[in-house]
């Protein structure tokens, strides 16, 4: 695995490993289209490489790309250990400058590829349809979802959490990211229900529909995560 520089700047983790193995593959994160991904999601994903944000798929998107675009068990590692790495960012981000944040970040990330392979040597493994449009319709979809930050980073807080609930070492640490992201995906859908309240037409938008459809169904996800420990 080669090892980034910081001069690299490539700010979500995740989505830097996911372009990285992608090129390895002769790909780019924009045929992320062919597994059915939205051009709004890929243009996050890509932004949150310039800018320090820190978007991922989710859970069911991420198993169709590694699936079809044939991820070694390897690049599979990498891909959940970016992850990880990406919450640490995150977290870190609130408590020291981006750079510091991002440095440590990398650090780390070589140790949770080494810990994951660790626990699947330990018996817990784990486990195309449309182009992007025209650049007028692309411009009209990144103005909406400017439109729609707040609650997409809302959305993006759930969806990492989900994500580490995955990875829990613990039923109390997986319960309490399910619960984090159960709130971040009601959170969100209630910020999306407010934009629409404001402007009615928003509720016939393509991209509208395709994030509040999103928040809705990750939210019933974490609910039933939720009944199963019997919150």
């Amino acid at each position: 695995m080669v090892q980034r520089a910081i001069s690299d700047r490539r700010w979500n983790l995740f989505a830097r490993e996911l372009e990285d193995i992608l090129i390895e593959h002769g790909y780019k994160l924009g045929d992320l289209f062919h597994v059915g991904i939205y051009p709004q999601k890929i243009q996050r994903l890509r932004d949150s490489l310039k800018t320090p944000k820190f978007h991922l798929l989710n859970p069911d998107e991420l198993e169709r790309v590694m699936t079809y675009f044939q991820m070694s068990g390897n690049e599979q590692l990498r891909i959940r250990a970016a992850v990880l790495a990406t919450a640490v960012e995150q977290t870190l981000m609130d408590r020291i400058d981006a750079e510091n944040a991002l440095l440590a970040a990398q650090e780390i990330f070589p140790i949770l590829v080494k810990a994951l392979q660790e626990r699947i040597e330990n018996n817990m493994g784990m486990a195309a349809t449309r182009k992007d449009n025209a650049m007028y319709e692309m411009e009209c979809l990144e103005s909406i979802d400017d439109l729609l930050e707040p609650a997409l980073e809302k959305l993006d807080q759930g969806m990492m959490a989900l994500h580490l609930s995955r990875h829990a070492e613990s039923p109390d640490e997986r319960v309490a990211n399910v619960r984090k992201a159960h709130y971040g995906f009601t959170a969100a859908r209630m910020e999306l229900e407010a934009a629409a309240d404001q402007d009615e037409e928003l509720r016939l938008n393509d991209s509208w529909k395709m994030w509040y459809q999103e928040a809705a169904q990750w939210q019933e996800t974490a609910s039933e995560q939720l009944s199963y420990y019997q919150i």
